[in-house]
């Protein structure tokens, strides 16, 4: 089951490391809106369990993943600013300019690693 706390400490330590792998950057992205997705509806509709607002989240992400066609193997800053761009269209939380714009400044910390990450290994 995913939590909140589970899943904002796993982001949490990622964001801490100085550059990150294809596969920690599409968990974290996964996990940046499971985060966000769950906080919105905590202020919005607290009725809703965040276990239950998670699994919506996880699966929102895991189809768009799948349907453009990115895996951990074959993710690029390209390709993953593609999904997010995507994503962002998707949920809700987007609607709140704070919470929006957390997201996008992890979302720009976890792209940055990886980009420092494929430029010390070329």
């Amino acid at each position: 089951m995913i939590t909140l706390e589970k899943s904002q400490h796993s982001l949490q330590l990622k964001l801490q490391k100085d550059t990150l792998t294809a596969k920690e950057v599409t968990e974290g992205i996964r996990e940046c809106f499971i985060n966000c997705q769950m906080a919105f509806m905590q202020q919005r509709r607290p009725q809703i369990s965040t276990a239950e607002v998670g699994r919506i989240a996880n699966e929102l992400v895991r189809e768009v993943y799948h349907e453009e066609g990115v895996t951990v193997e074959t993710a690029t800053p390209t390709m993953l600013r593609h999904v997010i761009n995507i994503l962002d269209q998707r949920f809700e939380f987007m609607q709140d300019p704070e919470i929006r714009d957390i997201h996008m400044g992890v979302m720009d910390m976890l792209l940055g690693k990886l980009e420092s990450n494929t430029a010390a290994t070329a």
